[in-house]
């Protein structure tokens, strides 16, 4: 193959499993394609601005093959981007990771919640100087994720799921979809020393009344895997260890893992 089929195979590969979501939830051709305009232009943008490049209707064009007419249209239709992360993974992931709120094993701490100057506000103050505590804490009881006691309050889990609000488990996913291609692309089209990891395990005969018992397995499992490897990069992060702070702006490590337990009759194609 040559590089240009090998980049076509690559992305009719990637839009398979797109499709198939579409199919599933009845989003249609028509529907889809209009979607991807508008994703064409604003991942041309942020590309640009990553870049510090200056950002134009003819440049859009050029670089999305749209018309100059429809970039605009569609400049002019685009929702306003998000571009706060979300507070709850960043703050949940702070204090299971940072070890100054872990203890000795590496789980996070029973830390102490009234007043300013309390644990968790000061963990709230690390993420975001902006919010209340008190509202931050509020949001983490409502997600069922911690619990309070006698002035106290304890982490319930040691990694976010979003149930109750669809965009952000969507918004995690795409970050993740990014991050694997990232990775991959790199594996693939570049002449790496040290690629980067990229593993799967898959079984395909297990025995269904063992799926429950697997699933709580793969689970803690996870658990435990992300609590060694937080207390590995924390040692590394320059918030956490201001003497390893540089003139270079610090780099982002991201180890994502995912487990998906379901009946034959459940699987979708490849």
């Amino acid at each position: 193959m040559t590089g240009n089929q090998i980049i076509i195979f690559t992305v009719r590969l990637l839009l398979r499993p797109v499709v198939r979501f579409c199919l599933r939830r009845a989003v249609k051709f028509q529907e889809f394609t209009s979607i991807a305009r508008s994703v064409f232009i604003e991942s041309a943008r942020t590309e640009l601005e990553r870049k510090s490049s200056p950002v134009s209707t003819s440049r859009l064009s050029v670089i999305t093959g749209l018309t100059r007419r429809e970039v605009d249209r569609l400049i002019e239709a685009a929702p306003e981007a998000r571009q706060e992360k979300n507070l709850v993974i960043k703050l949940v992931g702070q204090w299971a990771g940072d070890r100054r709120y872990c203890d000795a094993r590496g789980e996070p701490k029973v830390l102490s919640s009234e007043g300013l100057d309390s644990q968790f506000a000061k963990l709230v103050a690390q993420i975001s100087t902006d919010l209340n505590h008190h509202t931050v804490l509020f949001e983490l009881e409502r997600l069922g994720l911690v619990k309070r006691s006698a002035g106290k309050v304890s982490l319930v889990v040691p990694a976010y799921i979003s149930r109750e609000n669809a965009q952000e488990g969507v918004e995690m996913l795409s970050a993740d979809m990014e991050d694997l291609l990232g990775a991959v692309e790199s594996n693939v089209f570049e002449d790496t020393k040290h690629p980067h990891l990229h593993a799967r395990t898959e079984y395909d005969n297990i025995a269904p009344d063992k799926l429950p018992e697997i699933r709580k397995w793969l689970l803690e499992f996870g658990r435990k895997l992300h609590a060694e490897v937080r207390r590995y990069l924390s040692r590394f992060d320059m918030d956490i260890n201001p003497a390893l702070r540089s003139n270079k702006p610090g780099a982002r490590v991201k180890l994502g893992t995912f487990s998906h337990v379901v009946e034959q009759n459940e699987r979708g194609g490849r």
